[in-house]
Order: C-alpha cells, then structure tokens, then sequence
C-alpha cells in the first residue's frame, strides 16, 4: 500500500505533530507500507528557517529511513493572524508544485495534517485529484480552538475558516484525530469514517535506573508558549522550599521570559535546559521522577501529547487543567490534577508526592498497567494499518463511522 503523507510540520522539527507523523511513517514503513511525505522546509517553532534549508526552494531527502519532499513557505511564529496565515498560504501554493509527483506516485492513501486549515484542504483537493483515498488528520479544531484561544473572534474571517473547514471535510474519505472528545464533533458534523489515534510513543526503553530519593526531581519538557504557561508556574511555586527541583526543556515564545526570570531567581529550585533531540529523550527523562503537564485554557478537543510521552517514560504526572487530559489522568490514576492556574493545589499536589512514598508507588504502577493495557503502541499502528486498508476497500458513498 503506498501512503503519502501532506504536512507542514515534520522532523527535524520538534513538537508534537512532527513526532507523531514521523512514529506514524516508521510504523507503516514496518508493517510493510511503501510511505513518502511531502512537507514543508524545516522552520517550527522558531519561525525561520533552519540553515540547512536556508535560500532553498525544494530539497528531497529522508529522514530516519522516510523519504520526503520538501517545498518553500514563508516561515512566521508572528503573533499578527494576517502573517500566521499568509504563512500557511504560501506552503499552500507550494503543494501545487507536488501535483506531478503524486500523479505519477499514484497513492493509495493520501493522510492530510490539519490544521492549518489552508494546507488541510489543498492537501485533500490534490488527494482526491490524483485518485487516492483521502484521510484528514485533524489533531485541533480549527477554527474553533482560535475562538477558544481568543486568535480570532467571529464574524466574516471566522465564517471564511469554518467554509474552509466545511470543504475539506467533504473532500475527505476519512476522518483521524488524536482525542475522544474530537472524534465526538467529527462524527457530528460529517457521516465519515473516524478513527482515533492517540498521539501514542514509542515505548521508552526503562533502564531501571535507581533515582535519588532524597532529591525530588520535576521535568518538563515541550513547547514554552502562551497555552502551557510554563512562566506563570516558575514565578508561583517555590519548588527548592518543596524540597524538589523543576527541570525545563524546550523552546517557543516564553523560553527568554523564563531564563530572565531563572537568573533573577535563582534559589527557587528551577532550572532552564537547552532544547535536545528526540534521540536523547528518553535517557533524559528516566532521571526524573515525576512530570507537569500543563493546559491554562480549556480547549475543546485539546488533549496533551505530553501525556504519553510520561506514559511511555512511566513518569507520574502533575496535571493542571480541565478537559480530556485530566479525565485521562484521574480515571486512570496515573497522576495528581489540579483546575487551571490553581497553583497553590498543584503545590499541594507536589508536597504529597515528595512526602506520600506509597501514593507515588501506586501511580507508577498504574501508569505500567496503562502502557500495556489501554495505550499499547503496537496495538495501535496495527489498528491504524487496519483502518486504512478499509478505506482502499471502501466504495465510495459509504462512510460507515468507525
């Protein structure tokens, strides 16, 4: 089966979407797919392009064994919508390029990331041109979660994005998305097949490796933006007074605000790392004992990805939020929640862990039951391998929901 992959976000960049296309290329690669991608020239988060690419228009290459096809976009992280969108306009003109190479591909399954909206829909457009089965991917609800994060407000520009959202949909033969909560709107705005993939990682590797115990020691590791408020914890937990430490990596707009402050406050227990590949990931993190995973706004369909990359690392987890993610955390027992910016009960939560020995215990045993049983990796690339063998089979008209 040969699957071609459309995404503007794809390694070496960093981030959630970029390692959940790479795992899922691998995965399809191993279960004896023929897979490409076409992607955009490497850029996220930083809004630049990185200096391998820089001054290019087209580079074909491969990446971890998945070969790729990489086209020009004007990189922007701005905070103007009008740039952010004229930004994802351009890689959208970029893909038209790409209709000679998929004529000749000839795919069996075209698998679109969206958002952005713009690439999602010219991405299901060229799909169904060429004749393959298109399966859009869509990790966020857009333009919905831009109404949640106030990035736009309604009327005629948000009208626009929901037509855009509309079409593609409809030029969709199936649907994926990575929460419980997405499958539920999908399923209630089209009658298309529906599948829901978990933004799952590989298994980390446990080395069984002995922690300090006198030292309890707290890591994040994602994207420093607005959503996560990474800032906001640093200036309102004392973390060395809690008799722990607070690791940080990453990058993204409040990285400068946070290594400020860590220098201006350099008693308070928290520490501001340097950004490391996915490669060095897991040996990183089995120094640590537990991990925060934080959400400030509630956002429909919005579930962390840095959820199973604890899982994985079987770290328990400091959640602070609403929604899907601390459902998951508390019906799985898998870590301690606490409401939005409510930084005196996440700091509650963090004195029990460090002094509750047993509690913390229970939770790392939930959190290896859970690997097994309810987020087992392999399982789920053999379901995805399943879904879209179905949708080659599949006639068209029939969007029986999965």
């Amino acid at each position: 089966m040969k699957i071609t992959v459309m995404s503007i976000f794809f390694p070496p960049e960093r981030g959630a979407a970029p390692s959940r296309i790479m795992s899922m290329c691998k995965a399809m690669q191993a279960r004896g797919c023929d897979v490409e991608v076409i992607t955009a020239l490497a850029n996220y988060p930083k809004g630049k392009l990185f200096d391998e690419y820089s001054g290019k228009l087209f580079v074909k290459e491969e990446i971890e064994g998945v070969k790729c096809r990489r086209y020009w976009l004007y990189p922007s992280n701005s905070n103007n919508p009008f740039v952010r969108v004229f930004s994802m306009f351009s890689f959208s003109l970029s893909l038209l390029f790409s209709l000679p190479y998929l004529i000749h591909r000839k795919s069996d399954i075209v698998i679109v990331q969206s958002p952005p909206l713009l690439v999602g829909l010219i991405g299901s457009w060229l799909g169904r041109l060429v004749g393959g089965k298109v399966i859009t991917n869509v990790s966020d609800i857009w333009p919905k979660t831009a109404l949640e994060l106030g990035v736009v407000s309604k009327g005629i520009s948000y009208s626009f994005f929901e037509l855009i959202e509309r079409w593609m949909y409809e030029a969709s033969h199936g649907l994926m998305a990575q929460s419980q909560q997405t499958v539920k709107y999908l399923q209630g705005v089209q009658d298309k097949p529906t599948f829901l993939y978990y933004n799952l990682t590989d298994r980390f590797p446990f080395n069984g490796k002995e922690l300090d115990k006198t030292e309890f020691k707290i890591v994040y590791a994602g994207l420093l933006g607005i959503a996560q408020g990474i800032h906001q914890i640093c200036e309102e937990i004392d973390f060395h007074e809690l008799n722990t430490t607070f690791h940080i990596y990453g990058d993204g707009q409040e990285r400068s605000r946070i290594e400020t402050y860590v220098k201006e406050n350099d008693k308070r227990g928290i520490f501001l790392h340097k950004s490391i590949p996915k490669s060095e990931i897991s040996e990183m993190l089995a120094g640590f004992h537990a991990t925060i995973v934080p959400l400030k706004k509630p956002i429909y369909g919005a579930l962390p990805s840095k959820i199973f990359m604890a899982i994985g690392s079987q770290l328990p987890i400091f959640f602070s939020g609403e929604g899907e993610g601390r459902s998951l955390v508390e019906q799985k027992g898998i870590g301690w929640v606490s409401p939005s910016n409510d930084y005196r009960r996440l700091e509650a939560n963090i004195k029990k862990a460090v002094s509750e020995a047993g509690e913390y215990e229970t939770k790392k045993a939930n959190i290896a039951r859970a690997l097994t049983d309810d987020f087992n990796y392999d399982s789920a690339q053999d379901e995805l391998l399943k879904f879209l063998k179905e949708q080659t089979q599949r006639k068209r008209g029939d969007h029986t929901s999965i």
